[in-house]
């Protein structure tokens, strides 16, 4: 018995072989491209319904979320406070002033903007805020960071303990006036002997 029949025969079986799943994938292919043509787009409007792609960014949302980032990040404010930097000289009695050392650096929505007035305000533990005095004319540097030095009455309703001081601000701007609010910061308020 001869090896090359058997060759002969095993190379027409993979040759039919071939040509039965060239004219199958040709088969399945062009199914699967008129099932496409036919399904396409309800197909894809519920691939987009599964992936929740309805819900993406357009551009409307794409300018929100870049003022809310402005906002979170300080820079659409006037001056924004190195919250990190900030401290309290203590330790702090009740009764005695509160020296506040804040640094802050204008953005540039600030750089024009001109300071009007301000009131330092205290929070205790209770939660309740309490206005402190107006502050004097603070002489704000047009650009770059500053370091200010104030000082404070703090108000005789503070309980002793953990205090937060911020300030509110006044600027105009323009023709509009702007509030902002610096970054609270934290100091101890002893009792008094």
């Amino acid at each position: 018995m001869s090896l090359f029949p058997t060759l002969n025969r095993f190379a027409r079986l993979i040759r039919d072989a071939m040509a039965i799943g060239a004219a199958i994938s040709l088969i399945f292919g062009t199914l699967a491209m008129v099932l496409w043509l036919a399904f396409a787009d309800p197909l894809i409007a519920r691939l987009r319904i599964l992936l929740e792609l309805e819900d993406l960014a357009r551009a409307s949302d794409v300018a929100a979320l870049a003022a809310d980032v402005r906002s979170l990040s300080g820079e659409d404010r006037v001056i924004r406070t190195r919250r990190a930097r900030s401290y309290v000289e203590e330790p702090v009695t009740l009764g005695d002033p509160v020296v506040l050392v804040l640094f802050v650096e204008r953005t540039e929505v600030g750089a024009s903007c001109d300071f009007l007035a301000g009131n330092a305000v205290f929070e205790d533990r209770s939660g309740i805020r309490s206005g402190g005095p107006p502050l004097r004319q603070i002489r704000l540097l047009p650009t770059g960071a500053q370091r200010l030095r104030m000082t404070f009455t703090a108000p005789e309703d503070l309980q002793p303990g953990r205090i937060l001081i911020s300030l509110i601000l006044k600027f105009r701007c323009g023709d509009q006036p702007v509030f902002n609010e610096t970054e609270p910061v934290a100091f101890r308020l002893r009792p008094a002997p």
